[in-house]
C-alpha cells in the first residue's frame, strides 16, 4: 500500500525492450504527462445580499412588530409608534397606518405610525397648512 502510494505514477517498461546501455536505465522509470493544478482566481466572489429598503410603504397598514424600514445609518429616523433596532432597522411598535413626512425644524425625515389612513391633500393650500402644523408641533 506504501510503495503504491509512493510510487503510483512510475511505469516500468518491458523487459524485452531494454537493452544493456546506459540509456536504458533511464528508460525503465518513465513518468506519465499529468495535469498541473489549476491556478486561483482573483474573481468569482459576491457578499449576499443585504435586503435593504422599505418594507411597507406610505398609508399601508401594519401591526405590531412590522419591519417598515431596513437601512443603514440613519436616513429616516423614528416617529410616534414606531421604534429603532439595534441595526437602524424602523419597526411598528403599534397597530395602524405608515406615514412619512419631513421634520422641518429637525431636517430630517421621519416614519411615524398613525391611528388613520393619511388623507390625500388636494391643493396646495392644504399642504402648507399641514407643514405649519408640523412646525408648531
Amino acid at each position: 500500500m506504501l510503495l503504491s502510494a509512493c510510487f503510483g505514477q512510475l511505469r516500468c517498461l518491458p523487459v524485452n525492450k531494454l537493452s544493456n546501455s546506459l540509456e536504458s536505465v533511464y528508460a525503465v522509470t518513465k513518468r506519465w504527462a499529468s495535469k498541473k493544478s489549476g491556478g486561483s482566481s482573483k474573481n468569482g466572489r459576491d457578499s449576499q445580499s443585504k435586503r435593504l429598503g422599505l418594507k411597507k410603504s406610505g398609508g399601508q397598514a401594519v401591526i405590531a412588530g412590522n419591519i417598515i424600514i431596513r437601512q443603514r445609518g440613519t436616513k429616516y429616523h423614528p416617529g410616534r409608534g414606531v421604534g429603532i433596532g439595534r441595526d437602524h432597522t424602523i419597526f411598528a411598535v403599534r397597530d395602524g397606518y405608515v406615514r412619512f413626512w419631513y421634520n422641518v425644524p429637525k431636517k430630517r425625515q421621519e416614519v411615524s405610525v398613525r391611528n388613520t389612513p393619511q388623507k390625500l391633500l388636494t391643493s396646495t393650500q392644504q399642504e402648507s397648512a399641514m407643514l405649519c402644523d408640523n412646525i408648531q408641533s
